[in-house]
């Protein structure tokens, strides 16, 4: 997907295509609007969408790849969306580990802050989500 609107439209999708949990459909344009502004003119490598949700709060995650940033969106189901957003040239490291017998912990650390996930060692998706950050801070040490 290399034209912007597409690739946007294709991260919109994964958002409300998730069986759980489920986004308002009424709120799809403010949330593309939304992405939209957080991407803010960069090329998107890629991106991953995920439920994380916990008792408390139904609520998505949504990290994007730029060629710049590494941007982290979280959307509760009916309340807001925020967004936090990481240089990739800031990154300082990069730390696996396995939390239990099969789920695993990565933590990317910028200097602002970090960006860290638990999931189940087998979401071979994941893994090569943060595997293209790992890669491209490698390059950059």
């Amino acid at each position: 997907m290399s034209d912007k609107k597409e690739y946007i439209g294709g991260i919109i999708k994964d958002i409300f295509d998730l069986p759980s949990p489920k986004i308002q459909e009424s709120r799809k344009k403010d949330i593309t609007e939304f992405v939209n502004i957080a991407i803010n003119g960069d090329t998107i490598d890629s991106h991953l969408v995920l439920d994380i949700s916990n008792d408390e709060k139904p609520s998505v995650a949504v990290y994007i790849l730029t060629d710049k940033r590494l941007i982290q969106i979280d959307i509760e189901t009916d309340i807001e969306a925020k967004s936090s957003v990481y240089l990739l040239s800031e990154i300082i490291g990069v730390e696996r580990k396995l939390i239990e017998s099969d789920r695993m912990e990565v933590r990317i650390i910028f200097k602002n802050g970090l960006v860290g996930l638990r999931h189940p060692k087998k979401a071979s998706t994941t893994t090569a989500f943060f595997q293209k950050i790992e890669q491209i801070w490698a390059e950059r040490a």
